[in-house]
C-alpha cells in the first residue's frame, strides 16, 4: 500500500511538472520494522527492541540565484515488546511501515514553481495470552516530518507535514485467563502546490 502510494504520487508530479525545471529535486524513503515474541509453556521471558532513524536532506540552486530548492525528511521509530509467563502461551506481534516522498520542480526566473509531498504510516500491534499466568507489553513510537521550500525571482513556496504516533498495549492474567489486545493506526498526508 505505501509503495503504491509513493510511486503514484511521484508519477503524477513528474508528468504534471513537464520540462520547465531549473531545479528538480526528488527524494523518498520506505521503512518497515517488526517485532515478534512467542512463549509456549514453561517459565520464560523475552524482550525485543527496534530503533530506526531516517534523515534525508537535499538542496539545489541554479547559477545566478534564479532558482533554489531544498527538501528535508526525518523519521524516528522505536518498538519495544516484552513478555513473561509461567506455563502460559503468549504471542506478541508488532509491525510498522512508513514512507515519504517529495518532489520539487522550480522554474527559472519567473517560470512556474511546483512541489508536492506525502507521508504514509501503518502501524499495528497485538498481544494474546492463554493458559498459565503471564503478562505482555508492547510499545511503538513514531515521529515523521518533512518540509520543503523553493523560490525563484517571482516568489517562494513552502510545505511542511508531521505525523506523531504512539501505541501502548499491555495484558496481564492469572492461570486459566485468556485475553488479547490489538491496536492499529493508519495515516496518509498529501500536499501539492503550484504557483504560476
Amino acid at each position: 500500500m505505501l509503495r503504491r502510494f509513493i510511486f503514484s504520487m511521484a508519477v503524477v508530479m513528474l508528468v504534471s511538472c513537464g520540462a520547465f525545471a531549473a531545479v528538480l529535486n526528488t527524494q523518498e524513503f520506505l521503512s518497515s520494522v517488526g517485532n515478534s515474541i512467542m512463549l509456549n509453556n514453561g517459565m520464560q521471558s523475552a524482550n525485543g527492541q527496534n530503533m530506526l532513524f531516517v534523515d534525508n536532506h537535499q538542496s539545489g540552486m541554479k547559477a545566478g540565484l534564479n532558482a533554489m530548492a531544498a527538501q528535508n525528511q526525518i523519521g524516528a521509530f522505536i518498538q519495544n515488546g516484552s513478555a513473561c509467563g509461567e506455563c502460559a502461551d503468549i504471542i506478541l506481534l508488532q509491525q510498522l511501515q512508513a514512507g515519504g516522498m517529495q518532489l520539487q520542480n522550480i522554474g527559472d526566473c519567473v517560470d512556474l514553481k511546483m512541489q508536492g509531498q506525502g507521508l504514509a504510516l501503518s502501524a499495528a500491534q497485538g498481544i494474546a495470552k492463554t493458559d498459565g499466568p503471564g503478562h505482555g507489553n508492547a510499545f511503538q513510537s513514531i515521529v515523521l516530518n518533512q518540509d520543503q521550500s523553493g523560490m525563484n525571482v517571482a516568489g517562494s513556496m513552502n510545505e511542511s507535514s508531521s505525523i506523531i504516533g504512539l501505541q501502548n498495549s499491555n495484558i496481564m492474567g492469572d492461570a486459566c485467563a485468556t485475553g488479547q489486545v490489538q491496536s492499529t493506526m493508519t495515516v496518509t498526508t498529501t500536499q501539492t502546490q503550484s504557483v504560476i
